[in-house]
């Protein structure tokens, strides 16, 4: 069952934010000229950075005439997003991660897709998915890919080692150990001193940072979850159990092997395959392990495409978002340079993107079989904030625990008054 938020976040922001007056209703709706008469050729314009746009808005032109789409190359729409619907000169359809959604989508500044991809999101997307994207049973946002979290590891030094492929987390904790014990020089992993991994770690572990109690929000990033998973993470970096480099130290000792697995998102891959290609057939994934040994999975990273507020195209837009999201020939062009491991938040795609990907790799190994098995255990409670408060106080105060002047669980405090401040600052209702 989607959780409260989903049913009711839009009328919680509603009720103390006049801006979502229009953004809770219909979106507007064309694709037609002046007269009524349907144009012959309908231009959109795409901002995407992301790997692959270029190449999959060339096969939609190819094989549609009556919608042509222009790419702009924009590194980060996130940034730029506000302003240009402000100015009225936003995009007709644009890329974001799902993390920065539900701030935009606050600020009114995302046409309501219900209408014409509701039930695309609903049919084609698992529920852990469709939350991200869905507030208020309104649909913002279309699904692209998920950054489903995994588990990578060196098959052939976990061989040499004798170190079991752990399922718990307790397992990790014996894994790093043995690997510390064994050589001093090597580590089992890096040290988890990231605010967005941090928070998939907690998503995963079944922590709710943000849901509604009636028109409120309610905030609760400081919680006993979320202390569990950070007080695991400083308890192994202050016994030295995990690599503490960072930037290009950090890659030197992935390309040494030094670092013996990582857990992140499954696009990790990609990054493999292309900035350590001699390290082909040694690698391996399998899920990430678990508090209590359970299947259980969570999203570091993932984008979907939004319409902006204004947009004089939505029905032609989402033509083109439903094509590139529902077909295999979408993935295959996307995906065709053959170095990306990203999987398809549409699970009936990911057959497409592995015939994209060469296993070899990875000894043969399908990691999108693993990575789809995974998806399907996020646990569907989560949410993100809807002020980007929260990201900037997490990523500040990483910062201090990187540096070792506070420690990782005391981020969650900090967050917390925050992001409460700042929802109430704009006018926004906060349960306490």
């Amino acid at each position: 069952m989607r959780t409260s938020l989903h049913r009711s976040a839009c009328a919680a922001v509603l009720a103390s934010l006049s801006l979502l007056a229009t953004a809770c209703g219909g979106s507007e709706t064309s694709g037609k000229d002046a007269t009524g008469n349907k144009p012959e050729v309908t231009r959109i314009t795409l901002w995407a950075g992301t790997k692959g746009s270029r190449e999959i808005v060339e096969a939609f032109n190819k094989s549609h005439k009556d919608i042509q789409v222009k790419l702009e190359e924009v590194p980060d729409a996130d940034v730029k997003i506000s302003n240009a619907v402000k100015a009225g000169n936003a995009p007709d359809v644009a890329v974001l991660q799902y993390n920065q959604l539900p701030k935009h989508a606050a600020q009114g500044e995302f046409e309501d897709l219900s209408a014409q991809a509701g039930e695309t999101v609903k049919s084609k997307f698992p529920e852990s998915i469709q939350q991200l994207v869905t507030l208020g049973d309104k649909v913002w946002a279309v699904p692209i890919d998920a950054g489903v979290m995994l588990m990578f590891y060196r098959k052939d030094l976990f061989e040499k080692y004798g170190i079991e492929v752990p399922k718990t987390w307790a397992g990790f904790e014996a894994a790093a150990e043995k690997v510390k014990k064994a050589d001093k020089n090597l580590s089992l992993a890096p040290a988890n001193f990231d605010g967005n991994l941090t928070q998939a770690l907690s998503w995963q572990a079944g922590a709710t940072w943000f849901s509604t109690d009636g028109d409120a929000w309610k905030v609760d990033i400081d919680n006993e979850i979320s202390h569990k998973v950070a007080d695991y993470w400083d308890d192994l970096a202050d016994r030295k159990l995990l690599d503490t480099s960072e930037g290009e130290a950090l890659n030197k000792q992935k390309v040494e092997g030094r670092i013996l697995a990582e857990v992140t998102g499954v696009w990790n891959g990609g990054y493999l395959k292309t900035g350590q290609p001699d390290q082909s057939g040694k690698w391996a994934v399998a899920p990430l392990p678990t508090w209590d040994g359970k299947p259980a999975s969570a999203m570091f990273g993932g984008t979907a495409f939004v319409v902006p507020k204004g947009s004089k195209n939505v029905d032609a837009t989402v033509e083109f978002i439903t094509w590139a999201t529902t077909t295999p020939e979408a993935v295959k062009a996307r995906l065709a340079e053959g170095t990306s491991s990203t999987l398809p938040a549409n699970p009936e795609l990911a057959e497409a993107a592995s015939s994209t990907f060469d296993p070899a790799y990875f000894g043969g190994q399908d990691i999108h079989a693993v990575a789809r098995e995974a998806l399907a255990t996020m646990p569907a409670d989560w949410a993100y904030s809807p002020t980007a408060t929260t990201d900037t106080v997490l990523t500040d105060n990483m910062g201090k625990a990187k540096a070792g002047d506070i420690k990782l669980s005391e981020i969650f405090a900090a967050a917390q008054t925050a992001t409460v401040t700042d929802l109430e600052k704009r006018g926004l209702k906060v349960s306490k």
